[in-house]
C-alpha cells in the first residue's frame, strides 16, 4: 500500500476520460466501470490522508462512510 493520498489520484483523469470514450462508443459496461474508479479514489485518498488504510472494497458508499467526509448516505 503506498502510504500517500497522491497514489490514489493519480489516475483518476485518465479513468474519466477512459469512461467518456467508452459512453461515446456505447461500450455503457465499461463507462460504469471506469467511472466507478474514478469516483473510488477520493475517499481512499481522503483516508490515506488521515493516515487510515483504505478498505480493500469497491463500495463507494462504505468507502465514503469510513472516510473524512461527513455525509449519510
Amino acid at each position: 500500500m503506498n502510504p500517500h493520498p497522491e497514489h490514489w489520484l493519480r489516475f483518476p483523469r485518465e479513468d474519466l476520460r477512459m469512461a467518456e470514450l467508452a459512453f461515446k462508443d456505447e461500450i455503457y459496461t465499461q463507462t460504469c466501470f471506469h467511472a466507478h474508479r474514478k469516483i473510488e479514489k477520493a475517499p481512499k485518498a481522503c483516508l490515506e490522508a488521515e493516515s487510515k488504510p483504505p478498505h480493500r472494497t469497491r463500495k463507494i458508499v462504505d468507502l465514503i462512510r469510513s472516510s473524512c467526509w461527513s455525509i449519510s448516505i
